[in-house]
């Protein structure tokens, strides 16, 4: 192991100095060279007098190889040895070495963190790095362990004992990660450290959702020395599926009536995986069905038929087959089964003779009566009707729906508090009518805060003459798959065409959004259009619901469309109510709220004043399951109600954070990555003292052997036999012209003798 104090001299840190001892190697090809130069060397010539004449270059040229050999081969002995030492480049002052540290270790802990890879969870092997985080400390440095899903607290202390207690308690929690508060509250404790050294050890699975607003926290350290050691644990993708959603047809599901439980599954693994769903109702299984692969992000749904048997809140979860991830095998669902749907409509003249109100043939659509006030039809839908004047005193929160139909006399003060009911989830239905004035009407609907109407489309003047009708329009379905049409897709044509509509009002085609356009009449002009407002829906009929503007009301059409609409667009407490783990759930007009929880924990909330009057709102939701709420009203009247909480499927993404990203992220601060956990604590005593330069060292060890390699065995050998030959034919060109000399100069005699 590197020994944490090394040996510091000329800013180099040695991590592991007893390596130097090595550096005795290299005397040995020094002592090889000296044993070589004491040889001697023979070579044959064919006569004495030619050592005379080679060329001494050629000694020369041999002693220079060998010093250049000698001298790259005990440089590689050299940096080897340096390079098993561990030399590092010492950290400038003020930013490292070995002065006293305060460091904060963040673990993510978001459920993503259950994954198990090699039957091990990403927690456990989060907990051993931070473990060898913790290790790199010394008795005089201080630390502070925060997890990414709770409020962040806590001192940087040397209160070990402390840290170390709350790092062994650590476990996933089912809320969303909130790591840029923790690098918040780390970046705030260590601006207050004047220690030397000052990190943040962060152990993540490196989920990309995560990291949303890290950067901005980050960069208030920029310049201050702060280091961040990256331990990076996601990156081997795993099989997993997740249950991202359950949820009823909108619409009230009564007792012992047929409804469907729609289930959908996502991939968010690598590889195409099927698996197997169970449903439970209550405690019971009432469902099995086998799921068939899916690709890799992708999704699917499966259905599971139920029928509930008792008016009231009910319960149940759909559960998967085990897989890499457990938790989000896992959604509860809640639903309130109910005996009928309120429904309120408010009609200009509700008194007149029944058959002369506007309301006549919607009233008689919603809930057919026979004549002695029986319901002739099983419907769950119940309607009130009343005035303009009443409306402003009913406590609306009360009704599924409200439905406006031929409304002269609405106001700012009718359109607050529709607004209100609006962005709370309620539906409103506006049927057009004789009394209604444009521009009062549209005021009404307009909401100052936002700037923007409530109505899809501001409405115009009115066309058409019912008397003497010069032009009678039919309407034409323009969106057969929304939610609303759906139902009725390949008969909506025969039920909608054969309507007829003498009077109608017009839009402002110029305020009317993209797509808002349901039902239009026969010359393209819109007829049912809708708009979301808050968590609600507003649909507005340019024409009326009385038969003398139209025929619709008494056409097939006008029940099923009547029906789907209040299904579609209606609060109705009897879907499925699901809640991500730790969002505020909303109860409207309530005087108190008694709430138990999952695991039996109770809880009291009073109403708070908001602008939507009286209202509970529920903030602990910590824990995914099924909780049971008692309402109290401000009449005193008490009703049950139960809610799901589920963990957030974003959690289950296995998208990481890019890798241009991650640079721009940690830009503002010393980023050290730690991919191995093992090596956590030498990464962080290298952080401390410096660049590491040992690769180095051992990329020229590299590097030299192949000079050696080339240097030994074929250049100098080469240009070695090439001067050889060359003094050779220099001595043979010499001895040559000497010859001819002698020849010249010397008698015949002595030229024969010679010869």
């Amino acid at each position: 192991m590197p020994c944490p104090y090394g040996i510091i001299m000329f800013g180099i840190t040695l991590l592991n100095p007893v390596f130097l001892a090595g550096l005795v190697t290299v005397a040995i090809p020094i002592i090889v060279h000296l044993i070589q130069m004491r040889r001697s060397r023979i070579v044959d010539f064919p006569s004495l007098r030619l050592l005379r004449l080679i060329d001494m270059k050629l000694s020369r040229r041999e002693k220079l190889k060998d010093i250049i050999l000698l001298i790259v081969r005990c440089s590689i002995l050299f940096f080897l040895v340096l390079g098993l030492a561990q030399p590092v480049f010492k950290a400038p002052k003020g930013t490292g070495g070995r002065g006293a540290t305060s460091m904060v270790i963040i673990v993510e802990n978001s459920f993503s963190m259950d994954t198990r890879e090699a039957n091990i969870s990403r927690i456990d092997t989060a907990r051993n790095a931070a473990r060898n985080a913790f290790e790199s400390l010394g008795p005089a440095d201080s630390v502070l362990v925060l997890n990414a899903t709770e409020e962040p607290k806590g001192k940087i202390l040397r209160n070990h004992a402390l840290a170390g207690n709350t790092l062994e308690s650590l476990r996933t929690s089912p809320r969303p990660s909130r790591l840029s508060g923790a690098i918040e509250h780390a970046v705030k404790e260590l601006l207050a450290s004047t220690t030397v050294n000052r990190e943040i050890v962060l152990v993540t699975d490196m989920q990309a959702a995560d990291f949303g607003g890290v950067r901005e926290k980050l960069a208030k350290v920029q310049e201050k020395g702060v280091r961040v050691i990256l331990v990076d644990l996601g990156r081997q993708e795993t099989p997993n599926l997740a249950v991202t959603g359950v949820s009823f047809p909108r619409g009230a599901i009564m007792p012992d009536q047929e409804t469907v439980l729609a289930v959908t599954v996502r991939n968010m693994g690598a590889d195409p995986t099927g698996t197997t769903a169970s449903c439970f109702r209550g405690g019971e299984k009432c469902g099995e069905t086998a799921v068939a692969a899916i690709d890799p992000g992708e999704t699917t749904t499966i259905q599971f038929p139920m029928k509930f048997q008792k008016i009231g809140p009910a319960q149940g979860r759909v559960v998967l087959a085990a897989d890499s991830l457990e938790t989000d095998n896992t959604r509860y669902f809640a639903v309130n089964v109910v005996k009928e749907i309120p429904v309120l409509i408010v009609d200009e003249n509700p008194t007149a003779v029944p058959h002369e109100a506007e309301s006549f043939y919607l009233r008689r659509a919603l809930r057919p009566l026979t004549a002695l006030g029986e319901a002739l039809l099983l419907s769950p839908i119940k309607p009130k009707v009343v005035s303009p004047d009443a409306f402003g005193r009913t406590d609306v929160d009360k009704y599924a729906a409200v439905i406006f139909t031929g409304v002269g006399r609405i106001n700012r003060a009718h359109g607050d508090k529709l607004r209100r009911y609006l962005e709370s989830g309620g539906g409103v239905l506006i049927f057009a009518g004789e009394r209604i004035n444009p521009k009062q009407f549209n005021f009404a609907f307009y909401d100052r805060a936002s700037r923007t109407s409530m109505l899809p489309a501001e409405i115009r003047e009115v066309e058409g003459d019912v008397e003497r009708p010069k032009e009678i329009w039919n309407l034409r379905v323009r969106q057969p798959g929304h939610p609303l049409l759906a139902p009725l897709r390949g008969v909506s044509d025969s039920l909608f065409g054969p309507v007829q509509v003498y009077r109608r009002f017009s839009v402002d085609l110029s305020t009317m959004a993209p797509g808002a356009s349901l039902i239009d009449y026969s010359d393209g002009k819109p007829a049912v259009l809708e708009k979301r407002v808050g968590a609600g829906r507003l649909i507005l009929v340019t024409t009326s619901a009385y038969s003398s503007w139209t025929d619709f009301p008494l056409r097939a059409a006008f029940i099923p469309f009547t029906h789907l609409a209040i299904y579609h667009m209606a609060r109705i407490e009897s879907g499925a109510l699901s809640h991500i783990v730790d969002s505020a759930v909303i109860f409207r007009n309530i005087a108190r709220l008694d709430v138990t929880s999952p695991d039996g924990q109770k809880t009291s909330v009073e109403a708070e004043t908001s602008s939507h009057g009286r209202d509970g709102f529920f903030r602990s939701t910590g824990l995914p399951g099924v909780y049971k709420a008692l309402l109290e009203r401000p009449d005193g009247s008490k009703s049950e109600e139960a809610f799901s909480v589920n963990v957030n499927p974003d959690e289950s993404s296995q998208t990481r954070l890019p890798e241009d990203e991650v640079a721009d992220v940690f830009e503002p601060v010393q980023l050290v990555r730690v991919d191995e956990v093992d090596r956590v604590k030498s990464a962080i005593l290298t952080a401390r003292r410096g660049t590491k330069l040992w690769d180095l060292c051992f990329y020229l060890v590299i590097l030299l052997l192949i000079a050696e390699s080339i240097l030994a065995n074929r250049v100098f050998h080469r240009e070695t036999r090439t001067g050889i030959e060359a003094d050779t034919a220099d001595v043979r060109k010499i001895e040559a012209a000497r010859q001819r000399a002698r020849s010249a100069s010397a008698s015949p005699q002595e030229a024969e003798v010679a010869s």
